[in-house]
């Protein structure tokens, strides 16, 4: 092979590689929009729970009204910038809500011990209320790197922090977000789902969701 045609045939190469890394770039520089939900970051979880009363520690001043069922949600919404195959950069904002119902008894039974009215309640409880309440909010910025891919998925871990927002008024708490292990399911369809390991903002054990690319 003469020196002209060598020159020839890298030049056809180099260009080559440049399209199919050009064409690679053009196809994963996407962004998406992702919902997801999962079991509460563990502060919130907490804060929605609050303290559990029990019946036989009811006062007389409490009107007979006990708090029960006691359920914490998470819901996020993320903006997700697919860069390449290696790297993803996420930010989400979610919140996290409670639910109770709340029981009343029917009436005070008197039991007077050296002056003091150590009585209980008795009747019921009737359901009064069923309650929903906002519990907390949070802001999370964090990267995911992208790795094991398959015909239509992928693993990735993700790493990165976020805020508190309920505690914004006293300090600035910084929280992490982490995920040891994710999957993506979807590779190139429009609405792709996910679900991984997670702790911190997002949530706490498992996180799972939906994604609509843009």
């Amino acid at each position: 092979m003469t020196r002209n045609k060598r020159l020839f045939l890298l030049i056809v190469l180099i260009f080559f590689n440049t399209s199919v890394f050009s064409q690679e770039d053009n196809t994963y520089k996407l962004s998406s929009v992702e919902i997801s939900s999962g079991i509460p970051p563990i502060f919130g979880l907490i804060a929605s729970n609050g303290i559990m009363v029990f019946p036989e520690e009811l006062g007389k001043d409490s009107g007979g009204i006990v708090e029960r069922n006691h359920h914490a949600q998470q819901l996020n919404i993320a903006f997700n910038w697919d860069r390449n195959r290696r790297w993803d950069f996420v930010a989400m904002a979610g919140i996290t809500t409670g639910t109770y119902s709340i029981y009343q008894y029917r009436s005070w039974v008197s039991v007077m011990e050296n002056g003091y009215d150590n009585g209980y309640w008795e009747g019921g409880p009737d359901l009064k209320q069923k309650k929903f309440e906002l519990c907390n909010g949070y802001l999370s910025g964090f990267a995911r790197v992208k790795y094991a891919y398959m015909k239509h998925a992928h693993l990735y871990s993700a790493f990165g922090v976020g805020i508190d927002i309920a505690m914004l008024t006293n300090y600035l708490p910084i929280m992490p977000y982490i995920s040891p292990i994710g999957i993506s399911i979807g590779e190139t369809s429009k609405v792709y789902g996910f679900f991984e390991t997670t702790l911190g903002t997002g949530g706490t054990l498992i996180l799972a969701g939906l994604g609509v690319r843009l």
